[in-house]
């Protein structure tokens, strides 16, 4: 249709719509409140659009009744009818310059449906917020079937308007001519009829008397069907009463075709002639008007219904009396599951609704109703009911008070179900209390680790330390004192030992460990681990081979905790293992993507009592001839192993001990070859004949384990410091190299070092922090800070001689420069 020919008319049927009466404008104003709060918007209207003007037949949350069309929203909206839906005003093209947006209200949220009356676009029902958003699909489901009972209520009043106006006429030609009237014989045949009687009744052409009156089903004046006076006859029908011979009125017909159906209402009195029945008299009264309009009130009625039905939760409204009863007049079919309770039961008194509160919360939502009541502002409201068959629900509610004539209080509002996001929440904040109960508690047992690392690890410097130095003097374990010297030394290892497994299990039950997967070649990370492995096994007179399988390359893996896992294990094998046997390290491909690390001794094997718990913590195996372990390695190697991807078992399929190593394969990539490790101090160039430590300690235990090693390593001159500022004063003299602890009387080894590297004179020398604390993120933290290694003590002599190595040559390079080195 042309958009001239559609503005002309629109105005006449948005003047009819602007007409609307009191009962239209109030369904209209409570699906406005609905839609605000079922969207939980501040603004909802039905606006209708004029030529020049949009006017606001019903409006919540806005104070004007209009306003010019060309600033509208609505305006882009009724040209699709379809739903407008604009989440931010200031992004969207059509709307982000008009007034409103940029001035009061400040619109950024709109959200409408077109309204259709008489096939023609004529308005929106719309929502409106003052921040951007979006509304969830089912709101936007019941934004639509809203807009579908606002079309129904001005549909149903332009319908109304009509009939009204043709009622009228008809009231007009009544009282001029009357009622129809009409006369039959005693068979039933039309004798007369008065004017107009004809066309209302169907005739085609002239009406002829002498017709008998059709026989067609009656009902009563509203259209509900009557039941027939015989068994076989299940519907009254008009020859039915005609035969009785007896008085009916307001029995209605239906006349007419099915596009213009007429409705007419008859009544008659039996006519008697000298005693003998002649026929009847009776009036016809047209009423098509009522019939169609009780239809169309019905139709409206059951579409509200289905909207209501279509909406979350129950549409409700609750009144309060002044004489403190309550009642719920209207409540939508949802009720009978939220409360287990059917509408009319409710309908004139809600007490029901009330006994279903929880107790503990009933008090509470009394008393927000009355506060809600008694300023008439918004009233919500989380609470409980208890309901006979479903138990507990958490139900939220909203609504919003009106004052009535009768002075009640009318709420207006929707309840949803919502016990599963409320026990959802629960569930979370559970899960969060948790979390942080355990984050706490791990930080708790980390620094308690710590502070036992730190002071168990002092003393043990002194025990494993001055040990080592007994056994570099007396090598011979046969004799005293080296054999008492072994044992100290081996006690002390064994307790440093079950120190760092515990360290080692809290920081990968704590998360702390961080994996770094890389290539790393099979052969090379087998044979740096039994490099490792070596004086163990010499002491035990142990043959260390390796057969790696030729199709076996590379594994994808973080090398440090692969080398920590195949020294657990080849430690295992050669403490128990026999003596003068043989450990095997075997390679093999599992399949497409894992490599098997097979770690063999020649043992008897684990008991088959100890094998299902032989990964569990502190479960140890012991040997006739050897003390049992500390019970943490194998928990550590299968946690590490499974952290990389991977697995530590025992093959229980074999008699001799197996232990497997399972990593994911990977292809080497052509890599550099690495330096080789250095051999000895003597094969460092030297510019002086000496080098010079700075070893700043104030323990004077440390510091004697420390000149101990120092004795035996020729060419190393050391001095003691005690204090940080002694240190610093010390350091002047330019050392080598220093060993610098990290808790001092005067300050920690960060404040040192950073004096150290803020002097231009002392800045180049290399520091090594020397320390109890044996944690990865103390260790982690000093690395970051600038120290060039760190020792953990108890210090071992084959550390301490890699360091000192390492870091003299480093000094000779940055002071020969790297051709001249």
């Amino acid at each position: 249709m042309d958009a001239g020919l559609q503005e002309c008319r629109r105005e006449p049927l948005l003047d009819e719509a602007r007409a609307l009466g009191a009962a239209g404008r109030q369904a209209l104003d409570a699906l406005t409140r609905t839609a605000a709060q079922v969207t939980q918007c501040p603004i909802a209207l039905v606006s209708l659009v004029g030529t020049d003007h949009q006017h606001f037949l019903s409006r919540h949350g806005w104070d004007a009744d209009g306003g010019p069309r060309v600033d509208s929203f609505c305006t882009h909206a009724i040209v699709r009818p379809d739903l407008m839906v604009v989440p931010d005003a200031l992004l969207d093209p059509r709307v982000c310059g008009s007034p409103l947006v940029t001035g009061p209200p400040f619109i950024r949220a709109y959200f409408g449906k077109t309204l259709m009356l008489d096939g023609l676009a004529v308005g929106t029902l719309c929502v409106i917020d003052q921040r951007p958003r979006r509304l969830s699909p089912e709101q936007l489901n019941a934004l639509v079937g809203l807009a579908a009972g606002a079309e129904a209520v001005l549909t149903a009043h332009r319908q109304l308007q009509l009939l009204q106006s043709n009622t009228e006429r008809l009231t007009d030609f009544a009282v001029a001519s009357g009622d129809w009237y009409w006369e039959t014989d005693a068979a039933g045949r039309l004798s007369w009829i008065s004017s107009g009687l004809a066309e209302a009744w169907g005739a085609q052409g002239e009406f002829l008397p002498d017709c008998l009156l059709p026989d067609t089903e009656v009902t009563d004046e509203h259209g509900q069907r009557l039941a027939g006076l015989l068994p076989s006859a299940p519907l009254l029908r008009l020859r039915d009463l005609l035969d009785r011979r007896a008085r009916f009125s307001r029995v209605m017909i239906q006349r007419g075709s099915a596009a213009q159906p007429r409705a007419l209402l008859l009544s008659a009195v039996p006519r008697h002639d000298g005693g003998v029945f002649g026929g009847y008299r009776g009036i016809a009264r047209d009423v098509s008007a009522q019939a169609l309009a009780e239809r169309e009130a019905r139709r409206a009625s059951r579409a509200l219904e289905r909207i209501a039905a279509e909406v979350p939760g129950v549409i409700y409204e609750f009144r309060v009396y002044p004489d403190g009863r309550a009642a719920m007049p209207y409540a939508s079919d949802n009720l009978a599951t939220l409360y287990e309770l059917r509408p009319e039961e409710v309908r004139n008194d809600a007490s029901a609704i009330l006994q279903r509160l929880h107790p503990d919360d009933a008090v509470r939502v009394s008393e927000t109703v009355a506060r809600a009541a008694a300023s008439l502002t918004r009233w919500r409201a989380t609470y409980r009911v208890r309901l006979p068959t479903r138990g507990e629900r958490v139900l939220f509610a909203q609504a919003m008070p009106e004052q009535q004539p009768d002075g009640s209080v009318a709420f207006y509002g929707v309840i949803s179900d919502v016990t599963d996001e409320v026990r959802e929440r629960e569930q979370l904040d559970a899960m969060r209390i948790e979390r942080d109960t355990a984050a706490r508690s791990a930080e708790a047992r980390a620094e308690l680790m710590s502070r036992v690392s730190h002071e168990l690890r002092t003393p043990l410097n002194a025990i494993v330390g001055f040990s080592q130095l007994l056994r570099l003097r007396f090598p011979d374990t046969v004799t005293e004192p080296g054999r008492s010297a072994r044992h100290i030394h081996h006690a002390g290892e064994h307790l440093l030992a079950l120190i760092n497994d515990m360290l080692d299990i809290s920081a990968i039950e704590a998360g702390r460990i961080e994996m770094h997967p890389t290539t790393i070649s099979v052969r090379s990370a087998i044979d740096r681990a039994i490099d490792m492995v070596l004086p163990q096994a010499a002491e035990r007179h142990i043959k260390l081979c390796v057969d790696v399988a030729p199709q076996v390359e590379g594994v994808m893996a973080d090398e440090r905790a692969t080398r920590q896992v195949l020294l657990n294990l080849l430690a295992n094998a050669i403490k128990f293992g026999p003596l003068d046997s043989t450990v095997t390290v075997k390679a093999r491909r599992h399949g497409d993507d894992q490599v098997d690390l097979q770690v063999w001794d020649e043992g008897a094997g684990v008991p088959v009592a100890q094998r299902s718990r032989l990964f569990e913590p502190f479960v140890r195996v012991a040997a006739e001839d050897r003390p049992a372990g500390s019970g943490l390695g194998l928990t550590i190697s299968r946690k590490l192993a499974r952290l990389m991807g991977g697995d530590v078992t025992l093959d229980d399929s074999v008699s001799r001990t197996c232990f497997v190593l399972s990593l994911p394969a990977a292809t080497l990539k052509p890599m550099e070859v690495a330096d080789t490790d250095f051999q000895g101090l003597e094969a460092l160039p030297s510019l002086r004949s000496t080098r010079r430590l700075l070893y700043i300690e104030d323990d004077p235990v440390n510091a004697l384990v420390m000149e101990g090693f120092m004795r035996l390593i020729p060419g190393v001159q050391m001095e003691v410091a005690t204090t940080c500022a002694q240190g610093l004063i010390a350091a002047q003299s330019l050392p080598d190299l220093i060993f610098l602890d990290m808790h001092l009387p005067d300050g920690t080894g960060f404040t040192v070092l950073e004096a150290l590297k803020a002097d231009e004179r002392t800045r180049g020398i290399p520091v090594v922090a020397v320390s109890a604390d044996a944690m990865p993120e103390q260790i982690d933290a000093a690395m970051r800070s600038g120290f060039e290694g760190y020792l953990t003590k108890p210090i071992d002599h084959r550390s301490l001689n890699e360091t000192l190595l390492r870091q003299f040559e480093r000094g000779l390079q940055r002071l020969l420069g790297p051709a001249e080195a």
